[in-house]
């Protein structure tokens, strides 16, 4: 019986060296940096909560860190999606030329906008993309601080 024991075990141990021996794929999961990979990093998603109701949905990329070599200069530069409710929909209360709207960066509430089409390159390396949003470019002055309020 020991016998048969040490046998079995002998066996098993072999057979799990074959198979793990004999395996040449690996799963990677994890992408090796690529600026998708980089953007999702600096994404963050946001409702614009009004009376207890959702009335946009924003998301923001900060992208001077996820392409320095095209956004490094001088100033921060986010993309950013804004989605309005089905309920606030009306002509004037689109993107951010609603007037009820205010985009700051650390209270500062200068900035310049560039609306982007849907044909853009940038939309193929963006994390999360909203087919019925509106995209900006924006750039704000340089910021010293380390930490950036959007």
């Amino acid at each position: 019986m020991r016998l048969f024991k040490k046998l079995n075990i002998i066996i098993s141990i072999s057979i799990i060296l074959v198979f793990s021996a004999c395996q040449s794929k690996s799963l990677n999961i994890i992408s090796q940096d690529s600026l998708f990979d980089r953007g999702l990093e600096y994404t963050k998603t946001s409702n614009i909560i009004y009376k207890n109701d959702a009335k946009a949905l924003i998301n923001a990329t900060y992208l001077n860190p996820t392409n320095p070599d095209k956004y490094d200069n001088g100033k921060e530069v986010f993309l950013i999606g804004i989605y309005y409710s089905i309920s606030d929909t009306s002509a004037n209360s689109i993107g951010l030329e609603n007037k009820n709207f205010k985009l700051t960066l650390n209270k500062k509430t200068k900035y310049k906008k560039m609306k982007l089409n849907e044909s853009d390159e940038l939309f193929s390396n963006i994390p999360i993309h909203n087919p019925y949003a509106t995209y900006y470019i924006v750039e704000f002055d340089n910021d010293k601080t380390t930490t950036l309020n959007l």
